[in-house]
């Protein structure tokens, strides 16, 4: 990527001090290698800092591209482009990144068509090697294009090699009192036939990243059964049935499975839709519910859990779907309205996701009424969730008594449920993977609360990333991208504010359940959890029952967030039995 590695000219650096006292030079290898070395686990650290360098690095590269007497015309318009894109970035060094990486691939497209003119002129390798290496930087300015966060992230890791090797360059140059800009001559024939041979790996590596590019932003969008008429939307009750199919996937024998589409309402109690998942028992007699809300399998449409290849296993259902089933138990497995329909996912925003769940459980119920099966369904129903439908499994409890009266619960059990969200928040901030899920934070709560605005709540620099991270599901293979970014940031450069102050820490608190109604409530938390952490909630359950509620709060040696849904989990037993007495008529 030589667009890249020429934002940072090391040599021209070099030159420049290589008149300065001993001990300054000492001091700025000492310096350099130190700031590099500090920045290579986590490149993107530092984002404003990163601005400044790659603006200094652009305008530089600029003004050499322009000053060379055999410059091209694109060669000399890459220049320009530099120069001006330099300027920009120090104008604005906080905010500029969200298009570095559109300028970065710019300026990979001139400077490789530049390249490509050459195969008019020179020698038979030259000409190939030109061929070669121009088409290699203009695959790799098409890829940057398409994954703008990690052009981002590459950056920042050259930005961050260049220091260490500047660095110690710097040092060397001192120790063996040897003259910068002197190099090291070869052999022509060796040095065009080594040219030869790096343009053909440059070009067979790059094609193996165009590849993977592909294969990385594979997704399965929504079909045609996500999309209901904006008539059927907006008129009758929630919870109507709109549309049904049969589904197989993690169904087990023993059961059938059913899509369906239905009728629900959003935070504000606008009409819409949501889609959801039905695994009816083919045993006589009424089946007893499990309505369950699933956790976290991310914010856009193709991330919805009936699209996934495992719709069950992906948003953390317990693995016992089979045992469920043997019992004479229905499970009715909401999307939340935004995940396989149209509109933004209430992402722990918790009337949106209570109201998909309850709605879900109607439009079953509207389901097995229908001809479309012969199994049908009791008026006992208890709500499963993990994580964030731990959550939503809260604030289910919480509204059924107003919004679903007609649905009463006979239980609800609480799985690592993202239920405190301030300082759930702001432990996921500093985590590994809490990027990830401070994105999807973000991006829900700043798309249905006006008052919540992106700027206010990240730092500039931080918005792009935000947003490619956010259109990613954690099933997809473009996840990979999402991680190296996480990896690559800490959150404390992402978040522009703590997650308790401002319109954001006020939405936070409104979205923590309170009450969690009359129903029977299990609490289940896993002792090494590093997403929701134990100590946030058993201060949250001692809360609520300063507040009069009883809660069966349960704590497992050993599991984390996963493990504690898992095969062989101590839970899941618990579970079954606890989910039995609730249910038993």
């Amino acid at each position: 990527m030589s667009a890249t590695l020429r934002l940072w000219p090391g040599r021209l650096v070099r030159r420049r001090v290589q008149d300065w006292p001993d001990w300054s030079r000492v001091a700025l290898g000492v310096v350099l290698v130190g700031a590099g070395l500090t920045l290579l686990p986590r490149p993107l650290s530092a984002l404003e800092v990163l601005g400044w360098a790659v603006g200094v690095g652009a305008a530089l590269w600029g003004v050499l591209e322009l000053a060379r007497r055999d410059a091209s015309l694109l060669r000399r318009l890459a220049g320009l482009l530099a120069v001006a894109a330099g300027a920009a970035v120090l104008l604005q060094p906080d905010s500029s990144l969200g298009w570095i990486g559109t300028v970065v691939a710019a300026g990979l497209l001139v400077t490789g068509a530049a390249r490509v003119a050459q195969v008019r002129s020179g020698t038979t390798g030259s000409r190939v090697a030109a061929g070669l290496l121009g088409s290699a930087e203009v695959v790799l300015g098409v890829v940057a294009l398409t994954w703008p966060d990690v052009t981002l992230v590459t950056i920042a890791l050259v930005f961050s090699i260049r220091l260490t090797v500047l660095g110690v360059s710097t040092l060397l140059d001192l120790a063996r009192h040897r003259d910068p800009d002197r190099v090291r001559s070869e052999p022509d024939p060796l040095r065009r036939s080594l040219r030869v041979v790096w343009a053909v790996v440059a070009f067979s590596m790059t094609l193996l990243l165009l590849w993977s590019s592909v294969v990385l932003r594979e997704s399965t969008p929504p079909g045609r059964f996500y999309s209901a008429p904006a008539e059927a939307a907006a008129t009758g009750p929630a919870g109507e049935l709109l549309r049904a199919e049969r589904f197989t996937r993690q169904v087990p024998s023993g059961a059938e499975g059913w899509r369906i589409l239905y009728r629900t309402r959003d935070l504000l109690d606008r009409p819409t839709v949501a889609s959801a998942l039905v695994v009816l028992p083919r045993s006589s007699g009424d089946h007893p519910v499990v309505a369950w809300a699933h956790g976290t399998t991310g914010m856009t449409r193709q991330c919805a859990p009936s699209l996934l290849d495992e719709p069950f296993s992906a948003g953390g259902f317990p693995e016992m779907m089979p045992t469920v089933v043997e019992r004479g138990w229905a499970v009715v497995a909401t999307d939340y309205a935004g995940l396989g329909t149209a509109g933004t996912q209430p992402y722990l925003v918790g009337r949106g996701e209570a109201h998909s769940v309850l709605d879900a459980v109607r439009a079953a119920r509207r389901l097995t009424a229908s001809d479309r099966t012969t199994s049908t369904l009791s008026d006992r129903t208890v709500v499963w969730g993990h994580s964030q439908g731990g959550g939503a499994a809260l604030w289910t409890s919480q509204l059924q008594p107003s919004y679903a009266p007609d649905v009463p619960l006979s239980g609800t059990a609480a799985m690592a449920p993202a239920a405190d969200l301030v300082p759930v928040v702001r432990d996921l901030a500093d985590t590994d993977a809490g990027t990830l899920f401070v994105a999807y934070v973000v991006t829900a709560f700043a798309d249905l609360y006006p008052d919540v605005r992106r700027t206010d709540v990240l730092r500039p620099a931080a918005v792009p990333l935000v947003a490619e991270i956010a259109q990613r599901c954690p099933s997809e293979p473009g996840t990979f991208a999402s991680v190296i970014t996480a990896l690559s940031v800490k959150n404390q450069a992402v978040l522009a504010e703590e997650p308790g102050q401002g319109a954001w820490g006020d939405r936070l608190r409104e979205n923590t359940p309170t009450d969690p109604g009359p129903s029977p409530l299990l609490v289940a938390q896993g002792a090494r959890d590093d997403l929701v952490r134990p100590g946030v909630q058993a201060a949250y359950v001692k809360r609520l029952r300063a507040a009069g509620h009883a809660v069966d709060y349960r704590t497992y040696k050993g599991l984390d967030h996963a493990t504690l849904v898992e095969k062989g989990s101590a839970l899941l037993p618990q579970l079954l039995d606890w989910t039995q007495e609730r249910l038993e008529p």
